[in-house]
This record gives structure tokens, C-alpha cells and sequence, in this order.
């Protein structure tokens, strides 16, 4: 019995004298960040502070010129050749038969035949194009200043969500 008591105080001793780190000692600032990146309306409006910012920027660009350039390449293979025949052209009594397809005879105007050999045919072609806004009746101008009031919005979202959250976080403590 006595041993078990000697035992029972060198293990009493031992675990007093040792320091237990079980649970961790918060401040006020450490529950504050903790609720901060828990908070899922908190991070919701810190994702549409930045949409709005994104959006901003976008909206200057308006008033820059655009750019655009093609270019196309098209190569055809044993393209059949093309045989027109020559023709006395027909006329008609007025110009109304003429609209109606109604030709009376043939002029002594002879148009002479076409011959072409073309085998195969390569076309490059390209273009350049550079357009610049000068009047669109206010657009750009007005997208700009929806921009920044949707800036300024979203940014007093997030310090409405932020003061909500430290509120309700502090209240517990009586502060």
C-alpha cells in the first residue's frame, strides 16, 4: 500500500510540475479573425467587392480603340474550266417585255465568248481593322459611372458584413 502511495505522488508531482498545453489561450483579436474567415456572407462580399473592381476596369476600356486582324488562305484543286461560247445578244419591243424576259429577236451586237483555264487557284487575302468609339450616345460614359457606384456599393456591403460579424462576434463578451 505504501508503494502504491509513493507511486500515486511522484505521478501526482510529475503532472503538476509539467505544463499541459491542451487548450490554447485566445484574445479577442484571435476569435475576430477566426469568425472573419469562417464567415461564408463575409467572404460572399469580398468576392462582389472584387467583381465590382474587375467590372470597373473593364468598363474604362470602353473608351480604347479595338484592334482586329485576319488573314485567310484558300487553295482550290482542279477547278474545271470555265467555256463560254460567243452570242448575238437578244433585244426586245420596250423595256417593260425586257423586265418580263420576253425577247422578240437578236441585235447585230455579238458578245464574244469567254475561255479560262484555271487548274488550281490560291487565294491569300487579309485585313486590318482599328475601331475607336467617338460618339455612342453616352454608353461608355454612363457604364463607367455604373461601375463605380456599383464600386462603392459592394464596398459598403463588405463593411456592413464586416462591422455585422465583429458586432455579433464581440456581443457575447459584453463589449
Amino acid at each position: 500500500m505504501t508503494k502504491l502511495k509513493y507511486i500515486l505522488s511522484a505521478v501526482f508531482i510529475i503532472t503538476a510540475l509539467t505544463q499541459t498545453k491542451g487548450q490554447k489561450t485566445m484574445t479577442l483579436e484571435d476569435c475576430r479573425n477566426q469568425a472573419i474567415e469562417a464567415n461564408k456572407d463575409f467572404k460572399k462580399a469580398s468576392y462582389q467587392k472584387k467583381e465590382a473592381e474587375a467590372y470597373q476596369k473593364a468598363a474604362k476600356t470602353a473608351w480604347l480603340p479595338s484592334f482586329s486582324a485576319d488573314l485567310n488562305y484558300m487553295q482550290l484543286f482542279d477547278i474545271d474550266d470555265i467555256n463560254m461560247p460567243g452570242y448575238f445578244l437578244p433585244t426586245a419591243d420596250n423595256e417593260e417585255a425586257a423586265q418580263a424576259g420576253q425577247f422578240t429577236g437578236q441585235s447585230n451586237v455579238w458578245s464574244p465568248g469567254m475561255q479560262m483555264e484555271l487548274g488550281n487557284l490560291s487565294v491569300l487575302y487579309g485585313g486590318l481593322s482599328v475601331t475607336q468609339p467617338i460618339f455612342t450616345g453616352g454608353k461608355i460614359k454612363y457604364s463607367n459611372k455604373q461601375a463605380s457606384v456599383g464600386v462603392e456599393m459592394s464596398e459598403l456591403n463588405y463593411q456592413l458584413t464586416y462591422s455585422q460579424l465583429i458586432e455579433k462576434q464581440t456581443k457575447p463578451f459584453g463589449m
